[in-house]
């Protein structure tokens, strides 16, 4: 029988360390073709788009510039290494779900609020507070919770 090692690792070194993971996969993806690419942007800009009060994600968020096509790999990699979820809207209403998802637009949760409240310096003690939860970063943190909690609870994909 093998042994299964348990890592815990705080989310105080886990977000710089996040700089080296994006590092790394810059200099495995980065083209040469352009070499000023930063795979950092669409990852440092979820905190600003989760305090919109339309959440939806929109690459000119990232750079005005931006299409899908230059981020949408960044945002698939994010998104299977588990560091955020993907709620998905829908064309229409019905059953199945996933049939009527638009892959084009789409909210970004983090993985865990606790990655949004490093993220953004927010203290424990502030977001303990129940009037503060609510209010503090138009609603970010509980909106963040709820998906977590659902997709937690059993839901395989969240939609909007």
């Amino acid at each position: 029988m093998g042994i299964i090692f348990l890592i815990i690792i705080p989310v105080s070194v886990l977000v710089p360390n996040l700089k080296n993971i994006f590092l790394y996969m810059h200099l495995l993806l980065n083209s040469p073709g352009n070499p000023n690419f930063d795979y950092r942007l669409p990852w440092n800009t979820i905190p600003a788009i989760l305090a919109k009060e339309k959440k939806k994600y929109q690459y000119k968020e990232v750079n005005p510039k931006a299409r899908s096509s230059t981020y949408r790999t960044v945002i698939e990699w994010l998104e299977k290494s588990g560091l955020i979820h993907l709620a998905y809207t829908l064309k229409t209403p019905q059953l199945p779900l996933s049939g009527y998802k638009d892959p084009s637009k789409f909210k970004i949760y983090f993985h865990d609020i606790g990655l949004l409240s490093a993220m953004l310096d927010v203290k424990p003690k502030i977001i303990l507070e129940k009037e503060a939860l609510f209010s503090i970063y138009n609603g970010a943190f509980v909106e963040n919770f709820t998906a977590c909690e659902l997709l937690r609870s059993g839901e395989s994909c969240l939609h909007y």
